[in-house]
């Protein structure tokens, strides 16, 4: 048969004393605790996994956008690269290209 005493949050055994009429739980470590407390710290863990959970995929799905956006930098920065050697391959042109007056 299972002890049907709460278990302490702060040191994981059952408590020794329920005292009345405020049904408050006192453990050996010194903890003492009211018997709805214990449901809302359950409650408030859970919620706290939860958020914790969302906090992790948004973390995730941000570090992949960054990912991208740190592609499309560095592409954006080879296309300038690209875009400059067109410009300075068009300037060694032109000016290899003899003007009207030179020619006649």
């Amino acid at each position: 048969m299972t002890d049907p005493r709460p278990i302490c949050p702060s040191c994981g055994r059952h408590p020794y004393r329920l005292e009345a009429p405020c049904c408050t739980w006192s453990c050996r470590c010194g903890h003492s605790w009211s018997e709805g407390a214990v449901d809302r710290l359950a409650e408030l863990e859970a919620q706290l996994a939860h958020a914790q959970g969302d906090a992790a995929s948004f973390l995730a799905a941000y570090e992949a956008a960054l990912a991208r956006l740190s592609g499309v930098q560095a592409e954006a920065d080879e296309m300038r690269l690209d875009r400059d050697r067109a410009l300075e391959r068009i300037r060694e042109l032109e000016l290899a290209v003899p003007t009207a007056r030179e020619v006649g």
